[in-house]
């Protein structure tokens, strides 16, 4: 399993402010964050736009142990009702950190966005301490998003190629119908239908093959947030969550790869886990009922300006 520990990272209805709050930005990048409790209720009913900024350990067949940074960009809805909350989550973004090998430049698995936008939304029951500004904000199940694959339950075992490169597609035949209309579980779809089996990843600057340029993935991310209601326009705090890749096949330039080629592959599969000296954090903003995962990916840095 590849666990990730992920960052979940306007503040009017129809327009964005790009100062950043001082509560949740100082001069100190390490500067944790800290909620002042204040008078009266909040109401966190709506959108938001969340940016996880992901503190994670790179780890691939002992070619290369890192530490480094990624992110995380969604849309959560939050419908509130006392103390009760219902979320649900609409991902828009999504970065694999590199792998870098040394002496040469970093591989990196890209997440396109024709594979992204082809995911629905997932929901989880979540819970507050109170209704007053400060108040904690959990959720009680994982938000769990599968890409490329069907499941019996979200967190059963993803498909695997077995040794001869082959794999469990629905329907019985590769690479598997359209994820949307695929039967069964606990087997392979086409996510973006695109012909290839899974999610189709990017692929740049791989060791061996230097034509390698795409790897097809069953993908997988969990989420869980917890953190405080800073206003009715603003949440942030810590996330624990999860991300694992099975990878199911490649492409070396026009051309899929060979079973030996698809082995070699697997091995720098990075291995991604939370660096368990630095948490990760996150920052919801509100935003208009109506923004898209476009909409929000053209306003990623106004919203989210560098620090």
């Amino acid at each position: 399993m590849r666990s990730l520990g992920l960052v979940l990272c306007c503040i009017a209805a129809l327009s964005c402010d790009d100062d950043k709050p001082a509560e949740l930005y100082g001069d100190d990048d390490d500067q944790a964050l800290e909620c002042t409790p204040g008078p009266g209720t909040f109401d966190a009913n709506g959108r938001f736009a969340v940016l996880g900024a992901l503190n994670v350990h790179v780890s691939a067949s002992g070619l290369v142990e890192s530490d480094t940074t990624s992110e995380l960009l969604l849309l959560v809805d939050i419908t509130q009702n006392g103390t009760q909350a219902g979320i649900a989550a609409q991902l828009c973004g999504i970065t694999i950190p590199p792998v870098e090998l040394q002496g040469q430049e970093p591989v990196t698995f890209e997440v396109p966005t024709e594979l992204v936008s082809s995911v629905g939304k997932v929901s989880a029951a979540g819970a507050l301490s109170g209704t007053s500004v400060c108040a904690n904000l959990m959720q009680e199940a994982p938000l769990v998003i599968v890409l490329g694959g069907k499941l019996a339950m979200p967190t059963d075992m993803l498909p695997m190629i077995n040794d001869a490169g082959h794999y469990p597609a629905c329907g019985g035949v590769e690479p598997g119908p359209a994820c949307q209309m695929a039967p069964g579980s606990a087997c392979v779809c086409d996510q973006e239908g695109d012909g290839h089996p899974g999610g189709t990843l990017r692929v740049k600057n791989a060791p061996v093959f230097s034509d390698l340029n795409e790897v097809y993935v069953v993908l997988r991310t969990q989420v869980s947030l917890k953190g405080q209601v800073f206003s009715s326009d603003l949440v942030a705090g810590t996330v624990e969550a999860a991300l694992e890749q099975s990878i199911l096949g490649c492409q070396r330039g026009t051309n899929p790869c060979g079973a030996g080629d698809l082995r070699a592959v697997v091995a720098i599969n990075p291995q991604i886990t939370q660096q368990p000296d630095t948490p990760s954090t996150f920052v919801g903003k509100r935003v208009n009922a109506a923004t898209d995962c476009a909409a929000l990916l053209s306003m990623r840095a106004r919203l989210f300006p560098p620090s």
